[in-house]
């Protein structure tokens, strides 16, 4: 999720997903990144709704099924990272506390698999699931890395690619070079390969029309949740505006 540092705002991948499903979602995480960037706080953990019919809000709590969700992606993560040492591949493994650098060595060394890498580019970062090395020049050397992500569903979504797409922007800054393919494991086990051109400059419009909404972004004028379509982690609070303006929805 976006967050600040310092006076500027960090964004990630599942940013650009959030917008592509709800205006709402976006703008509140943005808020949401906002208030905790300066140091607006409560007692309950809560912030003053920026709704003018509530008194406060925060993000939907983890529920079971959710949590169920987690735990069943990191075992499937886990699987393919076992499996892929099962080849006897070199692996890089860091944690979501290692830095770009630790990253970057990895990558110039030419290590074959690196697990968790940090990715950045300008005011966008994230951490892979896995990088994966490949033959091809680039500012590396004689070898590249392209992407590839674990996931849960047992047919891809467009998402998947959008997320994809947005770190092998951030791997073209890095090394020189676009990869040409990208890659999600599926929740059945199969292997899906995709070509990153194909989707890649839907990825940059959304990504346009994404930064162009963060630039007029206005603290004072929430957005109204029925005029979207889902409301991502911030259900429970767009389901008591709707509630309190007697909305239809």
């Amino acid at each position: 999720r976006m967050y600040k540092r310092g006076k500027a705002l960090q964004y990630s991948p599942s940013d650009l997903t959030v917008f592509l499903n709800s205006e709402f979602a976006s703008w509140m995480d943005r808020w949401h990144a906002e208030q905790r960037g300066n140091n607006v706080s409560s007692a309950d953990g809560n912030f003053a709704a920026p709704h003018p019919c509530l008194s406060a809000c925060g993000p939907d709590g983890e529920d079971e099924e959710m949590g169920l969700i987690a735990r069943k992606g990191n075992e499937h993560e886990q699987f393919f990272l076992k499996s892929l040492k099962a080849q006897g591949l070199t692996i890089a493994e860091f944690t979501r506390s290692d830095a770009l650098d630790k990253t970057l060595a990895a990558m110039k060394q030419g290590i074959p698999i690196i697990y968790q890498g940090r990715l950045q580019m300008e005011d966008w970062a994230g951490y892979t699931d896995f990088l994966s090395k490949q033959a091809g020049k680039s500012l590396l050397g004689d070898h590249h890395y392209e992407v590839w992500d674990t996931k849960l569903a047992r047919s891809p979504k467009p998402y998947f690619l959008i997320q994809l797409c947005a770190y092998a922007e951030m791997l073209e800054y890095l090394q020189g070079m676009r990869p040409k393919e990208v890659e999600v494991i599926l929740g059945d086990k199969t292997r899906k390969r995709f070509v990153t051109d194909n989707f890649f400059y839907y990825f940059r419009e959304l990504k346009r029309s994404f930064t162009e909404y963060q630039k007029t972004f206005d603290a004072s004028n929430a957005p109204y949740p029925g005029d979207s379509a889902s409301f991502g982690r911030w259900s429970e609070y767009a389901e008591q505006i709707l509630h309190a303006s007697d909305d239809l929805s």
